[in-house]
């Protein structure tokens, strides 16, 4: 008994030396969190390919983490590449200020962030240039006041940096260019949508002392 008794006591220090040692090798718990992956305007909605997925060991505390996903929200203000998304970035189309009775309608310009006259978060005045064919000849006529711009983009798609913002009215942001095309987002009513489709020549004009969405032109009826 007496030889039996240190056996076990060897055999229980072994094991529990060998439970710590398997303790300390295990790798600590990781959570997946999305990262920024592509730049993201301030009011454009997140894809898929917008963010990339990590697994971290200790992420921000308001940072989404799986299953949570920001996809279909919207960016709260402009995402850079490579940062963990937080709560805080994102949030519903309300939120974002675009109203659920809003479609977000993607016009042909010039480069309006490149020539620093347009900015996400300005309002502008939304204008159909000046149209000519053989027989006819049209003045440029207003069509609304105070049409959010919620994103920049190259012709391609690709997000611009915004350049300096107007901060008053004057600055003139025109497609009637030969320039290579850029695309500007705006937040209008679904139910403006048919009038601005069919703008040719169009031209938007920077005023922020509008603060909300005005049609100069009859609406069609819903």
């Amino acid at each position: 008994m007496r030889r039996i008794l240190p056996a076990i006591l060897a055999l229980l220090v072994a094991i529990g030396a060998g439970v710590y040692v398997a303790h300390l090798a295990a790798p600590p718990p990781t959570v997946w969190v999305p990262f920024v992956a592509t730049s993201v305007p301030a009011g454009t909605q997140v894809t898929a390919s917008d963010i990339q997925w990590r697994q971290v060991i200790q992420p921000p505390p308001t940072a989404f983490q799986g299953p949570a996903t920001p996809i279909g929200l919207y960016a709260m203000h402009a995402l850079v590449p490579g940062e963990a998304l937080s709560q805080r970035d994102v949030g519903s189309a309300k939120a974002a200020g675009i109203k659920p009775s809003d479609v977000i309608w993607y016009a042909t310009l010039t480069s309006a962030a490149a020539e620093g006259l347009a900015t996400t978060g300005n309002r502008v005045e939304v204008w159909a240039g000046i149209s000519a064919t053989s027989n006819t000849v049209s003045a440029p006529q207003l069509l609304a006041t105070g049409v959010r711009v919620v994103g920049l983009f190259t012709a391609t798609g690709v997000p611009e940096t915004p350049g300096a913002a107007s901060s008053s009215s004057g600055g003139l942001v025109t497609s009637t260019s030969t320039t290579a095309g850029g695309l500007v987002a705006l937040a209008v009513p679904a139910n403006a949508l048919p009038v601005f489709l069919a703008a040719q020549g169009l031209q938007l004009v920077v005023d922020n002392a509008f603060h909300h969405f005005h049609a100069a032109v009859p609406l069609p009826k819903a």
